[in-house]
């Protein structure tokens, strides 16, 4: 399994742009054969932090959602509203319940 985690900062006054356009991205992608989670969500809204966790069952799984025709749009559409990303990808080694 890996995990994708981390923010993605955009224009705080295109916040409801980008939740808009992430709304039909989440819906395709948690239909994809290897998604296990998907979210982003406004951590910031002030700042325009977007958080972002996804588990995926494999590394070749996630490049293939990359690849898909509904992240290109998404792209499209917000692009020029990110002002930067920091998010890591991680190899799962251990999974287990917190409690």
């Amino acid at each position: 399994m890996v995990i994708v985690a981390g923010s993605i900062f955009v224009d705080p006054q295109q916040v409801d742009r980008f939740v808009k356009a992430v709304v039909p991205l989440a819906q395709k992608t948690r239909n994809e054969d290897g998604c296990l989670h998907y979210t982003l969500a406004v951590d910031d809204a002030a700042q325009g932090r977007i958080v972002v966790l996804e588990r995926w069952r494999d590394e070749p799984a996630l490049r293939a959602h990359l690849a898909t025709e509904h992240v290109k749009e998404f792209l499209e559409q917000v692009g020029d509203i990110v002002k930067s990303m920091d998010a890591k990808l991680y190899d799962v080694s251990n999974e287990r319940d917190v409690m």
